[in-house]
């Protein structure tokens, strides 16, 4: 008797119309994995960009690699269960433990990217004003 492989041989595959036709769709869960990927790597890149050049080492940098790294949080705690969420009709059907865990981190991640971005803003705008003291 041949192994069992998880389908039968001896039966055709079916026709491709009937396989899924809703190709909007697929490609909208394909850009959905997408958007988290591209926010690890490129966050990462920053991260990477600032610790390996000297000249890159900056009190306002600093701020923009603490802000990747709460990206980062966003991006690799947050963002999947959001898709997941998106995929599943707003749907929550692992354990509840886990949900709790993802509304935390998905208020604290988000919080604190949000608040890196007005202490960066707030930097932004003392340097502006300060060069026109100097002046």
């Amino acid at each position: 008797m041949p192994p069992d492989i998880g389908f039968a041989l001896e039966n055709p595959p079916p026709p491709i119309e009937e396989i899924d036709a809703n190709w909007e769709t697929q490609w909208t869960y394909l850009l959905l994995a997408c958007v988290p990927i591209a926010c690890i790597i490129g966050n990462c890149m920053v991260v990477a960009a600032v610790w390996t050049t000297k000249s890159l080492q900056t009190p306002t940098n600093y701020l923009l690699v603490s802000l990747a790294m709460a990206d980062l949080l966003v991006g690799t705690l947050v963002m999947p269960f959001s898709i997941y969420l998106s995929i599943n009709g707003l749907h929550w059907h692992m354990p509840a433990e886990i949900c709790y865990i993802y509304c935390v981190l998905d208020v604290a991640a988000s919080t604190s990217s949000i608040v890196h971005l007005v202490l960066i803003s707030i930097d932004s705008l003392q340097m502006f004003i300060y060069q026109w003291v100097i002046d």
